[in-house]
């Protein structure tokens, strides 16, 4: 065998060297750097768009705060009026030379308050839409908000001091709001809940309703209780059917709005002195001070405000026929309600007022009780069921019998409108005297008695978030 010298087999292949595997390499790379770069590129894309939707969200919201904290201010200011605005033209509340006013917790608010064009009505309750534009950034948020001031002659039954048991028990019905500054008393001994109270709305500035034998409760059914309050699923929702801890109402200054009215009646003629027995017979007003005594005579014409200076007796009230547009009768002393009382026939004008400074009393049919009355249409006429129409109010007095015992056996004493009081007194006992209910009238939600002062407060009607105004500016008048 022969050794080649000087040479070396290689039985493997060569390894690449030349200028195609550099080529490859660099295309490689290449493609790792693009599939980097669109990796990078995506991650920052989605980055930036995360942020970019992250700060929208957060100046929408507070956008959306800064409008809703607009139109609350705006509804503190008009509180703090008499009733809605009556000129119907819309204004912007106080900001910048833009409009905008700068909010304490940041961002700004352009509000537009624009009434309700039949607010030059009288006794019209009336009403405002108030849109609210908030901006944060460049973001911007509009609310429409409706609301409408709130009057005491709105509330079917609206006390002071307490509603007690007996009062919203079985077959009670009330259809429109209740409110009492104090204790409100539920009570039922039906065996179920078909004749439990009813009542559309109810509110107390206490921190719970009581009721009889299971105690209190912030619950429209409590644990152990046989009362369930009608209509019980509208109440599970809370406010504003059903509500604990509400704002109170002040009566003390409702009694002083009513005692100023002297002012106005002085300036319309209409003050009543020296009478014992009035009579509202259609559009005037009849009044005597003895049985045998003149007849005076007060036309209602042009006149919504009657002011009765009481004396040192008791002054009866009744009607004989219906007036033609509303009225509001204020006594300074206790009324004795010697008949039924009826408004305009058509409510669609307003309510009738009855005010009194002292008490509500039922007067005693003097013949019931073997005695002698005054001849018709001057007789008390309190045995059978008598009906006021219109808002019975006494802010700082009490609704009461003259006598309790009578008639016997009890007849209906029922309010068609609004009852206003400081407190419940006796009306009847063991069967006798009157049975009171009130059966709501729901034009007391448009329009109230003449000269009754609206409250310190607005209801808001509705609220809607992001409106479109269908082409139409903000500050254009669209209510």
């Amino acid at each position: 065998m022969m050794l080649l010298k000087g040479k070396r087999m290689n039985c493997g292949r060569t390894p690449a060297t030349g200028p195609g595997r550099r080529g490859a390499v660099l295309a490689i790379t290449l493609v790792l750097s693009l599939v980097l770069f669109l990796l990078a590129t995506t991650i920052f894309f989605l980055f930036n768009m995360n942020v970019g939707s992250y700060e929208y969200t957060a100046g929408r919201i507070r956008a959306q705060a800064a409008a809703e904290a607009g139109a609350n201010i705006a509804l503190y200011q008009l509180a703090h009026g008499n009733g809605a605005p009556q000129d119907p033209s819309p204004y912007s509340m106080e900001g910048d030379s833009a409009q905008w006013m700068e909010l304490p917790g940041g961002g700004k608010a352009w509000v537009i308050v624009d009434p309700f064009n039949s607010n030059t009505i009288p006794n019209v309750i009336g009403g405002v839409e108030i849109r609210s534009r908030g901006l944060s950034g460049d973001v911007t948020w509009d609310i429409v908000i409706r609301a409408a001031p709130d009057y005491a002659s709105r509330y079917a039954l609206l006390v002071d001091q307490r509603i007690p048991a007996g009062v919203l028990t079985d077959q009670s019905v009330y259809d429109g709001p209740v409110h009492c500054n104090g204790i409100v008393e539920f009570s039922s001994t039906s065996a179920d809940s078909t004749e439990d109270p009813y009542v559309a709305a109810v509110s107390t500035s206490e921190d719970a309703f009581y009721f009889t034998g299971s105690g209190f409760s912030d619950e429209p059914h409590p644990e152990g209780s046989n009362t369930w309050v009608r209509p019980y699923p509208r109440h599970l929702q809370g406010r504003p059917y059903w509500e604990v801890a509400a704002d109170s109402i002040d009566f003390l200054d409702q009694e002083f709005w009513f005692r100023q009215l002297q002012t106005e009646a002085v300036s319309q003629g209409s003050m009543i002195y020296m009478a014992e027995r009035i009579l509202l017979d259609g559009d005037r007003v009849l009044s005597k001070l003895t049985e045998d005594g003149p007849v005076d005579t007060l036309s209602l014409a042009g006149r919504d405000i009657v002011y009765v200076q009481g004396g040192a007796g008791p002054i009866y009230f009744k009607s004989v026929s219906r007036p033609s547009e509303p009225v509001t009768f204020v006594f300074t002393g206790p009324v004795y309600i010697s008949g039924s009382i009826f408004g305009p026939a058509s409510s669609s004008v307003g309510p009738l007022g009855i005010v009194t400074l002292g008490d509500i009393i039922i007067a005693a049919d003097p013949v019931l009780q073997g005695g002698e009355d005054w001849p018709s249409p001057w007789d008390i006429q309190t045995s059978t069921s008598i009906q006021v129409h219109g808002v019975l109010a006494a802010p700082r007095g009490t609704i009461r019998a003259e006598d309790p015992g009578i008639p016997d056996p009890a007849t209906r004493f029922t309010v068609y409108g609004g009852l206003m009081l400081d407190r419940f007194g006796m009306t009847g006992i063991a069967g006798r005297g009157y049975e009171m209910t009130v059966a709501w009238d729901q034009i007391l939600t448009s329009i109230h008695p003449p000269h009754f002062p609206a409250l310190d407060r607005w209801t808001v009607l509705s609220w809607q978030q992001d409106p479109d105004y269908e082409g139409l500016n903000i500050d254009d008048d669209m209510f």
